[in-house]
């Protein structure tokens, strides 16, 4: 079971939590709970389920509008006292996007309670003794490097990402770093590009984890990080080069490497890229990060509804786009800042700023006007749209076949860059 599937159980667990019937056919208890008696089982998952609410309420001191406060009464008033979304909605005084937003948040910190005792209970003796600091075997440190990465995957939040941006950001860390090893680092950044399915704490896990491999796996004098684009093929990426002696001792370098590779391995696959480790020769070793050069579009959904961005994603599961989203014209921006999307899919009902006003700032604007705008609302308005710019309108409800008939008008691309079968890289739902 992923952790998605663990998050999604949680959540009609706790809406069905005193409904007896339906707690007694439902499988997924069985994740919780090893009691094997049905009644005992049920009263086992509500005390779990029940206790990790409650382990979220903060402490005394906290302001009261602290977010801590906000995601704890959330989950008191829906599930504890029963409440439907829309008592509960009134009980915070919160609007119906930002209640939304804040109650997936606080089940989100419920499941991953549950998550970690359900996946320690499930370790093997020797996994168990590695997490103590003990077993130190290869299966042992995949398995943690596995649960970690789920760990770090559950939380991430899949957007473009500037791969240059986060090599700035992690430099300062590996300056201080290579002082202590007293090694030469040396930045050479040759290509900026931008990873689609990315996230920004993920890719900043990747690059600290293989350069520190880097300098732990010998005497290293130099260490050489550049970018590369399309090079022999490669497609693009990040290489990590260092020159010096290498520890030659399997055992000892075994010891030394932990689940930091493994961890780098897996965050990688996650974000549709690889890990290539080239081995040394004559004191040089080299290490590439590498995505495809044939990333696939990108549409970015501007919509204050999330279940609509998700409701797109599997919509276009199983065909060439990557799908992110804002949930303001003010997200959109700050996304349109760093990374150019093939179309964009923009609401027009949404607060603080329509997206009447979003689609006229973009078409005024010669960084974003040449990106075409496709207009989705309950409103029937495609002339107003049209005369605004827009490539296109659909009203919802969106069926599938308007959605692509839309984006292959909107974005008349070749065959192989437009809405064609392929598989979407892991973790894009």
């Amino acid at each position: 079971m992923t952790y998605e599937e663990f998050l999604a159980g949680v959540q009609e667990a706790l809406t069905h939590l005193y409904d007896a019937a339906f707690l007694q056919r439902y499988a997924f208890l069985s994740i919780i709970s090893e009691e094997e008696e049905d009644l005992r089982r049920i009263h086992e998952v509500r005390r779990c389920l029940l206790a990790a609410i409650r382990a979220l309420r903060p402490s005394a001191g906290v302001p009261a509008d602290a977010p801590d406060w906000r995601a704890y009464r959330i989950l008191h008033f829906r599930y504890i006292e029963g409440l439907n979304p829309g008592e509960a909605m009134a009980k915070v005084g919160l609007g119906k996007s930002q209640f939304f937003r804040e109650q997936a948040r606080a089940l989100d910190l419920v499941a991953q309670t549950l998550w970690r005792t359900v996946m320690e209970r499930r370790l093997p003796p020797a996994a168990s003794a590695a997490q103590d600091g003990e077993g130190d075997g290869p299966a042992d440190r995949q398995r943690l490097a596995q649960l970690e990465a789920e760990r770090l995957c559950a939380r991430a939040i899949w957007q473009p990402v500037a791969v240059g941006a986060a090599l700035a950001d992690v430099r300062p860390l590996l300056m201080a770093l290579a002082q202590v090893k007293q090694v030469e680092l040396a930045f050479a950044p040759a290509h900026d590009f931008t990873v689609l399915h990315g996230d920004p704490s993920l890719l900043r896990q990747v690059l600290l984890n293989l350069i520190s491999y880097a300098f732990d796996i010998g005497e290293a004098r130099l260490l050489r990080i550049t970018t590369f684009a399309d090079t022999v093929g490669q497609g693009i990426g990040v290489a990590v080069q260092r020159q010096g002696q290498q520890d030659h001792d399997p055992a000892a370098l075994s010891h030394r490497l932990g689940v930091g590779l493994e961890i780098c391995r897996r965050l990688m696959d996650a974000m549709g890229g690889r890990v290539d480790i080239q081995s040394a020769e004559a004191g040089t070793w080299r290490a590439n990060l590498v995505w495809g050069s044939d990333q696939p579009p990108h549409l970015l959904v501007v919509d204050d509804n999330e279940s609509f961005h998700h409701l797109c994603r599997r919509y276009l599961s199983g065909y060439a786009w990557h799908v992110s989203g804002a949930t303001s014209a003010q997200a959109a921006r700050k996304l349109l800042a760093n990374h150019t999307p093939e179309v964009i899919l923009l609401d027009i009902m949404m607060p603080n700023e329509d997206g009447w006003q979003l689609l006229a700032t973009l078409k005024g604007n010669v960084n974003t006007q040449a990106i075409p705008v496709i207009v989705c609302s309950v409103l029937n308005e495609p002339e107003l749209a049209k005369m605004l710019g827009a490539a296109a309108y659909l009203t919802k409800p969106v069926t599938q076949q308007a959605l692509l008939d839309a984006l292959m008008r909107g974005y008349p691309d070749p065959p192989n860059r437009g809405p064609a079968r392929s598989r979407l890289r892991p973790g894009s739902e």
